[in-house]
């Protein structure tokens, strides 16, 4: 019992062990200044960062390099424990996000089903991955050199573990506020916009539909704005072989794109039935 309690308890604070393991995968302690000033958190125990962004391959080479039988012998620990966390937390935190934002084009709040389809995208690997490489995460995470090499800093669900490894360490590191003013701020843009209409994803639909029969994929390209740049909406139209296959307009050009991604699947159905 008092074994089970030491390893439930452990924490990655060694931090000259981490310097030692900063140094082996090729970093300093200074990146990751420069990474905290990106992200806009500063730790006050900077191991949890370190830990956040450490790939098990790393551990497992270092431990070999020091001539250690194991890596849990070290006094550092992978990101899978704290991803655990940070899964749950940002769980928490955008479905209570989303429990006060209404539809910007209904001025409702959004139902049950729809909730679920919102918080399913909020949440996704995709997403994750998408929000892990506007903060340049894959810069940061500590692999072997064969991880690395095999392009493992790249990988979807890599990029979308650390970042919830991200969000988990700073809920350990200041706490459930801290972390929700952390996670509304990273997702404040698309939290604007017509979240079904974004997490329904017709862009990717319609793509797949034209690559069934061609090599080539749709384009999007802004045709006119209204309005002052606080209210400002957008007129985008998708094209393929220089045809106009929709337009649509939207508070944002994503929300505009998804649109007219939508009125080109319509109007590409309707064309088929005709056929």
């Amino acid at each position: 019992m008092a074994s089970l309690k030491k390893q439930l308890n452990k924490e990655p604070n060694n931090l000259s062990e981490w310097e030692d393991l900063l140094s082996f995968c090729s970093h300093t302690s200074g990146d990751y200044k420069k990474l905290e000033e990106t992200i806009g958190y500063q730790f006050k125990n900077t191991s949890l960062l370190y830990q956040a962004l450490t790939h098990k391959s790393a551990l497992l080479a270092f431990a070999k390099h020091k001539k250690i039988s194991h890596y849990s012998k070290l006094a550092l620990c992978h990101y899978e424990r704290i991803e655990f966390l940070g899964d749950s937390v940002l769980g928490l935190i955008i479905s209570a996000s989303l429990w006060s934002t209404s539809n910007p084009d209904t001025n409702k709040p959004y139902n049950e089903g729809e909730l679920s389809k919102i918080k399913a995208f909020l949440v996704s690997e995709n997403t994750l991955a998408k929000m892990a490489r506007k903060l340049e995460l894959e810069k940061f995470i500590l692999l072997s050199k064969a991880e690395k090499a095999n392009g493992g800093s790249q990988r979807k669900s890599l990029l979308a573990d650390c970042f919830e490894a991200i969000i988990g360490s700073i809920f350990h590191d200041g706490g459930y506020n801290q972390a929700r003013q952390w996670i509304k701020k990273i997702y404040q843009d698309i939290l604007k916009e017509n979240l079904l209409e974004v997490s329904l994803d017709y862009k990717s639909k319609l793509q797949e539909v034209i690559q069934e029969t061609e090599k080539q994929s749709p384009h999007y390209e802004t045709i006119e704005t209204s309005g002052p740049d606080h209210e400002k909406k957008f007129n985008v139209g998708v094209y393929f072989d220089k045809k106009r296959l929709g337009s649509a307009w939207g508070e944002s050009k994503k929300t505009a794109s998804q649109k007219a991604a939508k009125e080109a699947l319509k109007n590409l159905n309707n064309n088929n039935d005709k056929k």
